[in-house]
């Protein structure tokens, strides 16, 4: 076989994800060798509460269609062999990889003071969230007749109509997430550290329980009785939170956390945790060839009681997405270091002798890196230097012609109850910005990227040593592409008799290229396939804001002017662009107030700015009004739930703050009559939500209630959030 049919087949093995896993066949066989077998280890029985405080049904799960696990030594083999690849390019590079980690200890108690008086349903505002009926965590949540914040580490139960905190839950010394709240039943979700004592049989002494991973704790609280908040369940899987949503009376909860402890130098497989117990093995899957994280997800029904647990060898998830039907997890990918390796070195062959290419790409297939390039640079060394520069020039302008995308990965699963069903993935080109860049539509998927391509290069170093006993000082050379530099190497330590012999060292890295693209990708949820797109909008910008309206998908990019597109969906497999307007400034945030009318927040040379645009037609959008704040900034900017829409009286609310300036508090903005106008400041400092409830607007910080007139805005009465003396 010549050294094009290599080179060919080393690519395709690339392309369609076999290398990864031939390598690990290797290396996982030539590890076990080493270390002798591992041991097979029954998996736990798992099981769920039924009542909120008696062991129910087996918690054992099913899944099908995905790479299973059925003991831990499966996991094991699995993930040491994913893991000595990694390995092999950190050595190659003589990097390394760090994790990082939020932790907090925990402690409940539930404090009873004086009783709730109830009354009727008022106009109450909720979180501002992206799906109707998909609810998002908060730290603050609101009924109408009771106010749940969290702060510190207390949670403060509030009685609207008695205007005073009527109870407090003591979490201890813990960082909470969030919060919901659905009917008489408060969830709370937080992150903690605790110390485990997890028996689990390990003979080959490489699985570990994680106890540097923080535990995600999940606690149900029964607000029947304000005063006397009832813990009914409290369950707990590990890793650090991603995202939460609740819908219905069923809370989806993911984690993160890491497939190997870095406690050790040698590879220590670490095992989910499920109620602080290790999650069965079978409820373990395998989903991506190069696992960095496993993913967990709690399914909860708040109701019942009943809770299912599952973990996914994955990426790391950076955003995530949910319908009542469905939930989405988003992975940003760029070519990784190995890749660019493979990549460089399949061009590097084409200029080899046929023994040497077949011997590198023999070692390639292998996944052994270093060998490969010691073949590569011992062929270097017989040449001369002219013409080791000439052939790394080549393959730099032929890697230069190829271009190299980032990608979006998208994972799919369908929710029923606490049933969590994994459908598949899908890629995309570029990155998103947040989780309004992906929208579901019908049997349709809407996700909008930012592209920024790159391309892969080689720099060449060869060292140049003489003889150290001559005297003569050793020099360098460097040259990247093309430029060449001569160094002196200062010699340290005595002098040796031993000839040191001329070598090259070759380093593989990626460079950007061009300008970035903006795209717009539909998808055939029926088999997550891509029907259509937009490519190349706004050349040079990037995506500030998105949202979808019916079946028009509105897009902000930004440089040096805003434009807002309109891009028509109302034939997913035809997109079109209907008009853009392009005004100074971007905006951050959008958000419809109706049909044909869309606000949107964000900058204009370091102002607060808020527009309101007139959509009714895409074709000619138009700014209709604005205002500007100067010195204003406000956590709109970056946290939707900030946001508080009050259509009955055309107003919003942005807590706010100026720079430079003693005040701070919630800014009144109406949008009547196609103006948009500052009807003033509810001052309060540090606040950083609004709720209203009835004709009343309550401002809150994390140690102080407001309570303002919503409208005259006069300031009406306030609740400190306090314990109880």
């Amino acid at each position: 076989m010549d050294k094009s049919k290599y080179a060919a087949l080393a690519l395709l093995a690339l392309t369609m994800g076999m290398l990864l896993p031939v390598s690990i066949n290797y290396i996982y066989h030539r590890l076990s060798e080493s270390r002798g077998v591992i041991p097979v280890i029954t998996p736990p029985i798992i099981t769920r509460p039924s009542n909120g405080s008696q062991p129910g049904g087996p918690f054992l799960q099913v899944f099908t269609g995905l790479r299973g696990f059925n003991t831990y030594e499966d996991l094991v083999n699995f993930i040491s062999a994913a893991k000595s690849v990694e390995r092999e390019v950190v050595e190659l590079l003589g990097a390394s990889s760090i994790y990082t980690y939020v932790s907090s200890p925990f402690l409940a108690t539930p404090i009873a003071v004086e009783s709730l008086i109830a009354r009727g349903a008022v106009r109450t505002s909720i979180t501002n969230v992206q799906v109707v009926g998909v609810d998002e965590l908060d730290y603050v949540k609101n009924t109408g007749e009771i106010i749940a914040v969290s702060s510190s580490n207390f949670i403060y139960i509030v009685s609207a109509v008695e205007r005073k905190v009527v109870s407090v839950i003591d979490l201890g010394n813990v960082y909470c997430k969030g919060l919901f709240l659905n009917g008489d039943k408060l969830i709370a979700v937080f992150e903690e550290a605790v110390s485990l004592s997890i028996s689990l049989e390990d003979k080959c002494n490489c699985i570990a329980t994680p106890t540097e991973s923080p535990i995600t704790t999940v606690s149900v609280y029964s607000l029947s009785n304000v005063t006397n908040p009832v813990l009914l369940l409290n369950t707990s899987i590990t890793g650090s939170v991603v995202s939460a949503r609740m819908t219905g009376p069923r809370v989806y909860l993911v984690t993160t956390m890491p497939i190997e402890l870095t406690t050790s130098t040698t590879l220590k497989v670490a095992i989910p945790l499920i109620d602080q117990k290790p999650m069965p093995p079978q409820n373990i899957k395998g989903i991506d060839h190069e696992p960095r994280v496993y993913t967990n997800i709690l399914a909860l029904d708040i109701d019942s009681l009943e809770y299912s647990a599952y973990s996914f060898l994955t990426g790391p998830s950076s955003w995530m997405y949910m319908t009542p039907k469905s939930l989405y997890l988003a992975v940003s990918k760029s070519l990784t270091t190995y890749e660019a390796y493979v990549k460089a070195i399949n061009s590097l062959i084409n200029y080899l002798p046929n023994d040497v290419s077949t011997e590198a790409l023999n070692a390639l297939a292998l996944g052994d890196l270093s060998k490969c390039f010691e073949v590569i640079l011992k062929y270097f060394n017989t040449l001369k230097y002219d013409d080791v520069v000439k052939i790394i020039n080549s393959v730099n302008e032929e890697l230069h012609g190829e271009s190299f995308g980032d990608e979006t990965l998208f994972y799919v699963f369908n929710v029923s109850g606490i049933n969590v069903t994994y459908i598949g993935d899908f890629r995309v080109e570029g990155h998103i910005l947040d989780q309004f860049s992906m929208e579901e539509m019908s049997e349709y998927f809407i996700v909008a990227t930012t592209s920024v391509n790159s391309t892969v290069q080689i720099t060449s170093t060869y060292v140049k040593a003489l003889n150290v006993d001559s005297g003569s000082e050793v020099t360098a050379v460097v040259c990247t592409r093309g430029v060449c530099t001569t160094e002196t190497v200062r010699i340290y330590g005595e002098s040796s008799k031993v000839e040191q012999q001329n070598y090259y060292w070759l380093h593989v890295y990626t460079t950007p290229i061009g300008e970035s693209v903006n795209n717009v990708f539909i998808l055939n949820l029926s088999n997550l396939s891509i029907v259509s797109s937009i490519k190349g909008l706004a050349p040079g910008e990037r995506i500030y804001s998105a949202r979808l309206l019916k079946n028009v998908f509105y897009l902000v990019t930004f440089r040096q002017v805003d434009p807002l597109y309109a891009i028509d969906l109302s034939n997913p497999e035809n997109p079109k662009v209907l008009g853009y307007l392009k005004i100074p400034g971007f905006s951050e945030y959008l958000h419809p107030i109706s049909s044909d009318r869309l606000l949107g927040i964000g900058i204009e040379s370091g102002e607060l700015k808020i527009s309101l645009f007139d959509i009714s037609d895409p074709r000619a959008m138009s700014s209709i009004s604005e205002v500007k704040i100067p010195n204003g900034y406000s956590p709109v900017l970056y946290d939707h739930h900030a946001f508080t829409l009050d259509p009955d009286y055309e107003s919003m609310y942005l807590p706010m703050q100026w720079y430079g300036s003693m005040y701070s508090g919630v800014l009144v903005v109406s949008y009547s009559n196609d103006m948009l106008r500052v009807r003033g400041l509810l001052r309060h400092s540090e606040a950083s939500r609004a709720i209203y409830i009835g004709d009343e607007i309550y401002t809150i910080s994390r140690s102080l209630i407001k309570i303002f007139n919503a409208v005259t805005l006069n300031e009406v009465g306030s609740i400190p959030l306090a314990l109880f003396s």
